[in-house]
């Protein structure tokens, strides 16, 4: 019997594992109450690029454009949308996040104000994508409430996630189009061509985001419809279709300025760069776990233990996810399974592109090394943890698997 299927028979027989809706409607709840609560109290500008996120939908909402011309789009003044400072805007990405923002954006308000709308837009992305994954891992683990409810608090409790819930970024759109693909990929089993919509209109969203999205995306979809060969020709071709669209945006970026992100922040000198990839490598892993946390910006080397354990833990989240993805070692891919497998290997896939890029193209920026890059991958990798839980034979394993994952919760919480 397969090792997912023998858990499954094991807990079903059991009445206080019955399916439960109440978990991932309660982290829901808890999501939406604490994106609320820090949209509504954090100062504006964020932490991530906001003042230039809203700055570029107000180029766009300004001059009618629907496409970018970064050689004219500028900063707007911080306590006063009307009017423009002379900085340049580095942000280089495609531009439909930016139309949507524009739709909310009334810069004749008090930025106070005005910045209520157009965050709460950028949130209910990020909430329908919550909303979407939470569905499907209840589709995956409803017989198993340990397995179930930790693929939930990881979803709706990602402390990162929630930190760019409280602001206007192109990050939302990038979550929502791995959530979407996910819910894609899991419903591709049961209803076969509404699945592969969802897969094709995730990965088409997540490349509007940004690059970096659209790589993370396509990765695990890339690989979880090698798993599946028996589907996999419609999947491939769903793909296709999906880079098609999704790349249309990026066609006019190559052609009007002849690279795929003609404008990045290190240009303009406003961020940390080291020296060498001796001393960035540590950096730049260390960084990618402690961002994992609230931790807006990370200091190298570590200012505190609490960073360097919140940044260890994470790693061995990261651990406990390939292990979920060992325990689905069979002949017959299921897509509960294949998700499992696809997930840490389109991160081992990505990780060193991501290294490549910061260290070689960014000049080892510090600021490039952040677990947001990763929150379109979120989604399948909670997918990979609740999974290795579910399917471990033995108590001490689940039990092991489980309290990582929430003990990288917690700190993730706790760290500075």
């Amino acid at each position: 019997m397969l090792p997912a299927a023998s858990a499954l028979s094991r807990t079903a027989r059991l009445p206080w594992v019955a399916p439960s809706r109440a978990i991932p409607l309660l982290c829901l709840l808890a999501f939406l109450f604490i994106g609320l609560s820090l949209i509504t109290t954090r100062p504006y500008p964020g932490a991530f690029d906001e003042l230039e996120h809203v700055s570029y939908a107000a180029f766009l909402q300004q001059t009618g454009r629907l496409l970018p011309r970064f050689e004219e789009q500028r900063i707007l003044v911080i306590d006063d949308m009307s009017r423009w400072t002379d900085r340049p805007n580095y942000l280089g990405h495609p531009s439909p996040f930016y139309v949507f923002v524009g739709l909310f954006l009334d810069r004749t308000l008090a930025p106070a104000y005005a910045i209520l709308p157009p965050r709460l837009a950028s949130a209910a992305l990020l909430l329908l994508g919550v909303a979407l994954a939470l569905w499907a891992g209840w589709r995956h683990f409803g017989q198993d409430r340990a397995a179930l409810l930790i693929f939930c608090l990881l979803l709706a409790l990602c402390p990162k996630l929630l930190e760019v819930a409280s602001q206007v970024t192109n990050d939302s759109l990038a979550f929502l189009g791995g959530a979407l693909a996910y819910w894609g990929a899991s419903a591709e089993e049961r209803r076969h061509r509404t699945g592969l919509v969802g897969i094709a209109l995730g990965l088409t969203l997540a490349l509007w985001a940004k690059p970096n999205a659209g790589l993370a995306v396509g990765a695990w979809l890339g690989v979880f419809a090698l798993l599946r060969p028996t589907r996999g020709s419609a999947l491939l071709l769903a793909l296709a279709a999906a880079l098609a669209v999704g790349a249309l945006p990026y066609l006019f970026i190559v052609e009007g300025y002849g690279a795929l992100v003609p404008v990045t922040v290190e240009q303009f000198g406003h961020v940390r760069q080291l020296g060498s990839f001796g001393s960035y490598l540590p950096a730049f892993l260390f960084t990618i776990g402690h961002t994992w946390s609230f931790a807006r910006t990370s200091a190298w080397p570590p200012p505190s233990t609490a960073g360097l354990a919140a940044s260890l833990l994470f790693w061995a989240m990261i651990a406990c996810a390939a292990i979920g993805g060992c325990l689905a070692r069979y002949r017959r891919w299921t897509a509960c399974g294949a998700i499992a497998v696809a997930a840490p290997l389109a991160f081992a896939l990505v990780l060193p592109i991501h290294l490549w890029f910061s260290a070689t193209k960014l000049g080892y920026s510090l600021p490039a090394a952040s677990f947001r890059y990763y929150l379109p991958l979120w989604p399948p990798l909670a997918h990979s943890l609740a999974y290795g839980v579910m399917a471990a034979r033995l108590p001490w394993q689940r039990l092991t698997l489980a309290s990582v994952s929430l003990a990288a919760l917690a700190v993730g919480w706790l760290s500075p």
